[in-house]
Parts: C-alpha cells; structure tokens; sequence
C-alpha cells in the first residue's frame, strides 16, 4: 500500500493562526470511495455578505459581522462578466488563503461541502474546479455563483465550506496530510501561476508547462524545514 502526502500552508503569513487547518473529513456518512481522500476547510471568518451591483465587490458587509473593513478589502473579490461561466449570474469569491502542494501524481478537486449544513443554504452554487496538484499547487478560492441576490451569503468561523477531494493513480494510496513549508522553490514555482486566471480562462495548456518547470522537490513538511 503506497502513500501520498499531501502538504497545505497558509499565504497570508501575517494571520496564519487566524485559518483553521485543514483535516482529513472523519464522516461514517462518507462513501466508501471517497474514504480517506476528502479535506474538509473550514471558514477563516465570521461574516455576513449583501449582494450590492453598485458595491466596488458587488457585495458589502452586513452590521454585525465580525470581519474588519481591511479583512473584507483583502479577502473579498468578484468575477468579471467574461469570466463568469454565465454572464448574467455574479460570482462573488472569498479567498481561503490555503495552497496544497505535493510531489505526488494526483489530481485536486474543489468541491462543495455536501455534508454541511450551512452551505446548503447559501444564495448560490459554489464554483468548484479540478487541476494536476503536483504541476499547479494554487491558492484556493470560495467563490458562489450568486443566483438569488435576495438573499445574503452567512458564513461562520469554523463552519465547513469546501471539501477537497485528492484523486490519485492508486486507488487503495492512504492520503497523509502535513504542513507544509512555504520554501523559497515552492514560493518561486507558485509566482508562474497566480496570476493567471487573470490572463487567460482556459489554463489547462499551461499545466504541462509548469509540469516541466517545477523543480524536483516542492513539498518540504513545515517541522522539517
């Protein structure tokens, strides 16, 4: 039986210790397929969002949410109308500032928290996306397709919003989870990928090319380090 370990770090540093870790989803209700290989993330913040066309995000802060102004700044974004899967729909995105990263062949999946309940209620689909985790170890996003602008998007600090699925050549592989280091290699890999959603929607051409350009080792568990 082989292992895969799979490394997450942070990317805003300076309110690491504000972002719960991901774990590995411990749920009896979980399929037997899926067993061993979903993440579960939890929300960072306890926050409250109107959907607001005039708002510069589309959005703003409801009172009472406990989310500061420079938190809302740097975490809270939305989607051009030619980025949107449909034009007519805003997507509203909060940024879990979380990377994976592995030395493994496997493939990372976003997908909705479908054993939690408060997802279930939120004003839209989440847009999920799956990429090759070895070649493209990229920040995360929740971002919701914001179908019923009548209604706010709660989150709640701890609540699951996402779940990770890792899907690898082996079936039986037992997924490890670490921490991982923010190396200088992995920090250097990671500024060719970033930005660029921004620059094109279909990235999946670039995959390879980043394949070839990654350097042997980017995973180095943060206690090692």
């Amino acid at each position: 039986m082989t292992e895969t370990v799979i490394g997450w770090c942070n990317t805003w540093a300076q309110a690491g210790f504000a972002f719960p870790a991901p774990r590995l989803l411990d749920d009896a209700r979980v399929s037997p397929a899926l067993q061993g290989r979903v993440i579960e993330i939890r929300s960072a913040v306890d926050v409250t969002l109107r959907y607001d066309a005039n708002a510069p995000h589309e959005c703003t802060m409801v009172e009472g949410s406990r989310l500061r102004q420079g938190g809302f700044d740097g975490l809270v974004t939305s989607f051009s109308a030619e980025s949107r899967r449909r034009a007519d729909v805003p997507v509203v995105q909060v940024a879990l500032n979380l990377v994976f990263v592995t030395d493994a062949d496997c493939a990372l999946t976003l997908m909705p928290a479908f054993l939690a309940d408060g997802p279930r209620d939120w004003p839209g689909p989440l847009v999920a996306g799956r990429f090759p985790l070895r070649s493209w170890p990229r920040p995360l996003n929740l971002a919701i397709e914001w179908e019923d602008t009548a209604r706010d998007w709660v989150l709640r600090r701890g609540e699951p919003v996402a779940y990770v699925l890792v899907e690898t050549p082996d079936p039986d592989a037992v997924l490890h989870l670490v921490e991982a280091a923010a190396t200088p290699a992995l920090q250097r890999h990671r500024k060719g990928i970033d930005a660029v959603a921004s620059l094109s929607r279909n990235v999946q051409p670039m995959f390879l090319r980043a394949e070839r350009h990654r350097p042997a080792t980017l995973l180095t568990p943060k206690e090692l380090s």
